[in-house]
């Protein structure tokens, strides 16, 4: 296991700070989280880019700490836990994923060159995850998503990391439209499950649901499946709304 976490700049959820999901995947990998094993990571403030992160391993809690300021700082926190808490709605088939209707504008987008959901992000660089409203459901969001091969990792399958940040925005999405007088999203907490292998090249359905809010804070949940409709991943997050303009 790595004792330093660096967030390329390709993984940046706004401008200048690292995507949640990503961040979240990439401590996970640092503790050892295997498939099958659930983790929540939460974090703490927005993760920086291109900055060695030490992994600082202690006790039930692994953290990853910028050492570069005069006092070091926590930027997220990670712990095994027993599940993924769920009780999903039934996930959208392929066709009706493929034909959901995107509810936002895409000039709209308070992070455009988010690695998830950036719809400024070129296909392939990107992973462009937008979900939209499926026909005749009022429960769910949902989109597709075709691994590129560039997300691969040694051994030829999608990098765990990268699986953990597609679980990500789509939740956010559920919640949040992007429109000029609606307000973004921050992930705060997120916990996930990566349950199965993830090919490049295959077509795959994450279907997103709000669960809960409370004032400025959403709580969603967010299942990956295959064409088949296998469970590959899931994840529940804690959202904190803010300005779209921030």
């Amino acid at each position: 296991m790595s004792d330093t976490v660096t967030i390329d700049a390709r993984y940046c959820g706004p401008p200048t700070s690292g995507n949640g999901g990503y961040t979240a995947g990439a401590l996970a990998q640092a503790m050892g989280i295997g498939a099958g094993d659930a983790v929540e990571i939460r974090l703490r403030v927005p993760p920086p880019l291109e900055v060695d992160l030490t992994v600082d391993r202690a006790g039930e809690v692994t953290r990853l700490v910028d050492h570069t300021g005069a006092e070091p700082v926590v930027v997220a926190e990670g712990r095994r836990v027993d599940a993924v808490e769920l009780d999903p709605p039934t996930a959208a088939t392929l066709l009706e994923a493929t034909t959901a209707t995107t509810p936002f504008d895409a000039d709209q987008h308070p992070f455009p060159t988010c690695f998830a959901c950036g719809p400024g992000r070129a296909p392939g660089d990107g992973l462009r995850l937008f979900a939209g409203t499926v026909a005749d459901r009022d429960d769910i969001f949902a989109t597709v998503w075709t691994p590129d091969a560039s997300l691969a990792g040694p051994d030829g399958t999608v990098r765990p990391e990268i699986v953990y940040a597609a679980l990500d925005c789509p939740g956010g999405q559920a919640v949040s439209v992007f429109g000029a007088d609606e307000t973004a999203v921050l992930l705060g907490t997120i916990t996930a499950s990566h349950l199965g292998t993830v090919q490049v090249g295959q077509q795959y359905v994450l279907t997103s649901w709000r669960i809960a809010s409370e004032g400025r804070k959403h709580i969603t949940g967010v299942v990956l499946t295959d064409a088949d409709g296998r469970e590959l991943g899931r994840s529940r997050a804690v959202w904190i709304a803010v300005p779209a303009t921030s």
